[in-house]
């Protein structure tokens, strides 16, 4: 099935065909479940609301989380679990292993309860993009079981460089899923694909030369390293001129991702000039540090993704691109050094500045 918008289209259509119900001209919000790991795609988080919906959220998508929320949910309808083979915000991989285990969950839960299973929706818009090569991808949906009760989802504006394709592939071995799929992609559907831009999707999915993605893995490698010896110097200034930070250290740190060209940071609150609630206030700061115009850091906060700030968490996080070349990367530490410096010198104006215009 070819749906307009990319992966949006599909995570709608397939959230409308769980969450409604259609009688002709009266669209019947029923609600429902979603489960979703933390740094699930940020466009998700607000479509299962639309259908009177909600998303329950764990910190990792594993066997056991999933078993105990399915046993939980179990009285519930209308459920479903977003499953992506890179999470978008930690770049965390779906490796075969995790994928067998969650498939035995679901499957076995789906055994036992006929008349209310539950359904998934397979994110692998980031296929190929793995950068540790130690391990072993598997989509959800090729799982043992699992295509009887999974949407894949593929893209070329990913993986495949294309982002300008406004346009996303989806399959199921579900007879009346896909039926549902098919009938909401037209209900939502704000205009066709022209037959030129699916070719030219297609095209890419299916002509791009692995050398070429295995040329892009490389790159983003190398971007992680020259960022991390980055963050690794910063931190060592940041310590040497401001000394109080040390018992806090690293004030900004770096979980490599295994795929994906996306790197999670994290910023120590207890660095920070005032206290923050949430991820969105620390990246005002960072966003409005300065009045010049040649100063800011884009980055998108871990809220956008599920990361929730509790109080006693000790950091903030956030999320920046490797997808840059050397220069920007090196633009983007050295601002960042400059944001630092500046708010662990416990000037509260400036951190005050960026807050009101969140």
């Amino acid at each position: 099935m070819v749906f307009c918008g990319g992966a949006k289209g599909v995570f709608l259509a397939f959230c409308a065909a769980q969450m409604c119900h259609r009688q002709v001209d009266a669209l019947h919000h029923l609600g429902g479940t979603l489960l979703a790991p933390e740094g699930y795609y940020q466009s998700l988080r607000l479509i299962p609301a639309l259908f009177g919906g909600d998303i329950h959220v764990v910190p990792d998508l594993s066997a056991a989380p999933v078993a105990t929320w399915l046993a939980r949910t179990a009285d519930l309808p209308h459920r479903a679990i977003y499953v992506p083979l890179v999470n978008n915000a930690t770049g965390q991989v779906l490796t075969a292993a995790r994928a067998h285990a969650l498939a035995a969950e679901i499957t076995h839960h789906n055994r036992l309860n006929l008349g209310n299973p539950v359904f998934v929706v397979g994110d692998d818009v980031y296929a190929d993009s793995i950068l540790d090569t130690t391990l072993d991808p598997m989509p959800i949906g090729a799982a043992p079981g699992m295509a009887g009760c999974t949407v894949s989802v593929v893209s070329p504006s990913k993986t495949f460089a294309l982002p300008t394709s406004r346009v996303a592939f989806a399959t199921t071995r579900n007879p009346r899923l896909r039926a549902a799929l098919q009938h909401y992609r037209t209900v939502f559907s704000h205009g066709r694909v022209p037959q030129t831009t699916e070719l030219a999707a297609a095209a890419a999915l299916a002509l791009t030369p692995t050398a070429w993605i295995d040329h892009w893995n490389q790159h983003y490698r190398k971007r992680l390293t020259r960022l991390r010896i980055h963050l690794d110097r910063l931190n060592h200034v940041l310590v040497t001129h401001r000394p109080h930070t040390a018992a806090i250290a690293p004030v900004v740190d770096m979980h490599s991702p295994q795929g994906g060209w996306y790197v999670p940071l994290t910023i120590a609150r207890a660095a920070l000039p005032i206290p923050v609630a949430s991820s969105v206030e620390v990246f005002a700061m960072l966003l409005h540090y300065d009045e010049d115009v040649h100063s800011g850091i884009g980055t998108l906060p871990g809220e956008l993704f599920g990361q929730r700030l509790i109080p006693d968490s000790p950091r903030a996080a956030l999320r920046a691109t490797l997808a840059v070349s050397d220069h920007d990367l090196d633009a983007f530490v050295h601002r960042l050094g400059t944001a630092l410096l500046i708010l662990t010198g416990r000037r509260g104006m400036v951190a005050g500045q960026g807050l009101p215009r969140l």
